[in-house]
């Protein structure tokens, strides 16, 4: 199940927490038979899912006579009947729908502070409100701080909760979260809650439909910029770091520079390039580790060493008399040092030194010449731009330019859902705001990035650099 979700009502500081989630992609049948009240046992159409020690709703949250229930704690269901661990309440008709829920409590909760400890509003968790679509509490105390939520399963001991919900401001969401552009969306189009087309995923996932929109038209936007971070440190006789995971592809056109601190920038190499800058130096990696003193060491593939030589891995240079190339295995003098699973092992015509070149493949950042002990241990510097964020949570900001812009693209798509089944009017008022905003965006965003950047002409499909 996913988090809780909370909603608050910031002129009554009333919460409201979404029941409904509880009966998303869970185990359910059918009631087989006609069910009077005061009954303790269900009739289904199928028992399989159905155990001891279970929670379940019978009927739909929001039905007046829904009700949660426990299924017998020592019973087994059998056959097409479940036991109940006490009799019902309401009658219920063949063909309701029995739900099995993972909670049957709720924890409502304020913190002065994101961080702050959180307080119970009811001393104890409280019935979920199986007639309701949301169970709902008024907070008499408190009209500051946060409001956070958290369901409870009774059954076990100690009881069980899920994770809390997100944080919410007494105060109502700052204009650029999720949940303002959600609730601005939909009081837009004369909607108070949700709608069963509209309903809290599908404004999620129009969201995040429009941060990929946004950012296909142009990649490097300045909001979007992450200067000096460190990718991590250089290491002897080792030449590749991982790319940052929140960079955008992973190619050099997501980098404007990468240095090593207090050094001056490195030169890209494209692949061809980089492969003429490597020209006659082999490597490879060991498949083992290898301890002092060791007279054996795997490489993960040595066809390229040839018969007797010198490699040098981890600054050592070793001497080997035997290359086995149908197991990877040297056979060297012995180690002066232990050499870790996965160290460079270099051979042939390389270089040694200061990192002067750099290339991105395979999802990491290559540089040569290889460090020795001197350039080793310093910060390796990248300036980059990252892939938009997805958003999942009403807490989340749209950090991106313009964030209004989000606001008109799901405006007009809660309106397109909502009368003409999710097919968009690309002359809808709001729409026509997204794109004349998109363009304006645009337009400033390369005018104010503060970066230079080199034009090379292209004539006749010739490049001159």
């Amino acid at each position: 199940m996913k988090i809780p979700k909370l909603r608050i009502d910031t002129l009554t500081y009333t919460l409201y927490s979404d029941n409904t989630l509880l009966t998303k992609n869970v185990k359910k049948t059918y009631l087989s038979a006609d069910m009077s009240s005061a009954s303790g046992t269900l009739t289904v159409d199928s028992i399989v899912g159905f155990a001891i020690n279970q929670i379940i709703l019978i009927g739909e949250f929001g039905n007046e006579d829904s009700e949660i229930i426990k299924t017998h704690a020592t019973t087994a269901p059998s056959g097409s009947t479940v036991t109940l661990a006490s009799n019902t309440t309401f009658a219920h008709p063949q063909g309701t729908t029995v739900y099995i829920i993972n909670y049957d409590q709720i924890d409502f909760r304020n913190a002065p502070t994101v961080a702050g400890t959180k307080t119970s509003l009811t001393g104890s968790p409280i019935v979920l409100q199986a007639d309701a679509l949301e169970t709902q509490l008024q907070d008499d105390t408190n009209t500051s701080g946060y409001g956070f939520i958290r369901f409870m399963n009774t059954i076990p001991t100690p009881d069980t909760y899920s994770a809390y919900s997100d944080y919410i401001p007494y105060t109502g969401y700052g204009s650029n979260t999720v949940g303002y552009i959600i609730d601005y969306a939909l009081k837009r189009n004369g909607l108070d809650d949700f709608t069963s087309k509209i309903d809290h995923d599908y404004c999620i996932e129009e969201i995040n439909s429009c941060i990929r929109y946004i950012t296909g038209q142009k990649k490097k936007w300045t909001s979007l910029q992450e200067f000096d971070a460190v990718l991590g440190q250089t290491e002897e006789s080792e030449y590749a770091i991982a790319v940052p995971s929140d960079m955008w592809q992973y190619s050099n056109k997501s980098i404007l520079d990468i240095h090593l601190e207090g050094r001056a920038s490195l030169t890209y190499k494209d692949e061809r390039e980089w492969n003429d800058l490597l020209v006659g130096t082999i490597y490879d990696t060991l498949s083992a580790a290898a301890l002092a003193t060791a007279t054996t060491v795997y490489l993960t593939n040595s066809f390229s060493f040839g018969d007797t030589g010198t490699f040098l891995c981890r600054g050592d240079e070793v001497d080997y008399t035997v290359n086995a190339t149908a197991t990877g295995k040297l056979t060297v003098t012995a180690l002066d040092n232990s050499l870790a699973d996965g160290s460079m092992a270099w051979t042939g015509t390389y270089q040694t030194g200061n990192p002067q070149y750099y290339t991105v493949k395979d999802g990491y950042i290559y540089f040569y010449p290889i460090p020795t002990s001197a350039y080793a241990s310093v910060n390796v510097l990248i300036d980059y731009w990252k892939v938009a964020p997805v958003i999942d949570s009403d807490a989340d900001t749209i950090d991106m330019f313009r964030f209004d812009l989000v606001k008109y693209w799901l405006t007009a798509s809660v309106r397109a859902m909502k009368n003409n089944q999710g097919i968009r009017n690309d002359g809808d008022g709001d729409y026509i705001m997204f794109e004349r905003g998109l363009r304006n965006a645009i337009r400033i965003d390369l005018q104010s990035s503060g970066q230079k950047y080199k034009m090379k002409p292209k004539i006749n499909s010739i490049k001159y650099n």
